[in-house]
């Protein structure tokens, strides 16, 4: 089907879920309830999403919080609700319609309810049984938290930043969802390496100054 076909629109649908997991960390739960009006692209300098109903720690009820757009998120949200969103066939004025939408209607008014959590985990794994097969079964929503957290680690984002756009309450929780590669630890012993010869040897003579004030002079 063409763009604008079924197959399109929940294909479309279900990358730019799966987006929100891998870039910007969100929770399925938490993608579910969005509304097209929790999407603010001119706020901040790449445009917020309001996440209402984030988890709260240790049953403490919805927590919300803003995410920043970031590694791309802006480009990907403008695209969907600027270009495809609407071609699902609900009304977007007000912001109040769902902003990843089922293809069935509700019985009150007739607007689109939001896709369960189970509808994009089969996107999701449909997807990775197609392209990525060999980890059909163990790439999930939740793992694509981890991921996120571990590339924004990587790129050098900060552990306090970081749980932040995931939601944590305790940097401890954001410690564990952080896989650092082997490469990187490597860097960081030369780094380490490479500061410890320094204090003991102090800085290198600076080009030319070798004798310098040895010998005649006037």
């Amino acid at each position: 089907p063409g763009v604008g076909g079924r197959a399109f629109l929940v294909g479309a649908r279900d990358y730019v879920a799966a987006s929100l997991w891998r870039r910007v960390g969100l929770r399925i739960n938490e993608t579910v309830q969005l509304r097209v009006g929790d999407w603010y692209p001119r706020a901040g300098a790449c445009g917020l999403l309001h996440v209402r109903c984030g988890k709260g720690a240790r049953g403490s009820g919805p927590r919300q919080r803003v995410v920043p757009a970031i590694d791309g998120v802006d480009r990907l949200l403008a695209w969907w609700v600027g270009q495809v969103r609407g071609q699902f066939g609900d009304d977007l004025a007000g912001g109040g319609a769902v902003l990843f939408p089922s293809r069935c209607r509700t019985v009150e008014g007739g607007g689109l309810r939001p896709a369960c959590a189970v509808t994009l985990r089969q996107g999701l794994a449909r997807a990775v049984g197609c392209w990525l097969p060999g980890w059909a079964g163990r790439l999930t929503p939740h793992p694509l938290r981890h991921f996120c957290a571990s590339h924004l680690y990587g790129q050098g984002m900060d552990l306090e930043a970081i749980g932040a756009l995931l939601g944590h309450t305790w940097i401890s929780t954001t410690a564990r969802y952080v896989h650092v590669p082997a490469e990187r630890v490597e860097w960081h012993w030369r780094q380490a390496n490479a500061r410890l010869t320094g204090r003991l040897l102090g800085p290198a003579p600076a080009a030319g100054t070798a004798g310098a004030g040895v010998g005649g002079g006037c």
